[in-house]
């Protein structure tokens, strides 16, 4: 994935996310209906999201490769368990149309981005989505 040209590739598409809520971590200790509750309003919220987009295909990709960045307060999660908080934003994506099957999906290392590391632009932890996806 050629992350250079991901600003003029008219098969990449960037979407800020909100960040997972607790319920949706691996190691929380969680209600079932708080977590399926949270489960229900990330994969909403994407999926309004990626409605919202004006790269947003006018077919779901059937294969994509996804960076996700997350933007967090203090030092950040494990890697492994922030792919595992990932699993409702991207069936979000494939809720928005904008994937058609979220098993044909490639998920880079996750980037973590501590708050003194993060852009003037980011004020609130997120989530950001870079994804190229192939037409065929």
């Amino acid at each position: 994935m050629n992350f250079g040209k991901l600003a003029t590739d008219p098969n990449a598409l960037h979407l800020v996310c909100p960040y997972p809520a607790a319920s949706l971590w691996p190691n929380a200790r969680s209600h079932w209906s708080r977590k399926a509750r949270s489960a229900r309003q990330q994969r909403a919220a994407v999926r309004f999201i990626a409605s919202l987009s004006d790269r947003r295909p006018s077919k779901p990709f059937p294969r994509a490769t996804v960076l996700a960045e997350f933007f967090c307060a203090g030092r950040g999660p494990d890697p492994d368990n922030a792919v595992a908080a990932l699993k409702s934003t991207l069936d979000g994506l494939q809720d928005g149309h904008v994937l058609a099957n979220d098993r044909e999906l490639v998920l880079l290392p996750v980037r973590i981005v501590p708050r003194s590391q993060w852009p003037e632009h980011v004020v609130a932890p997120q989530v950001v989505l870079h994804l190229l996806g192939e037409s065929k």
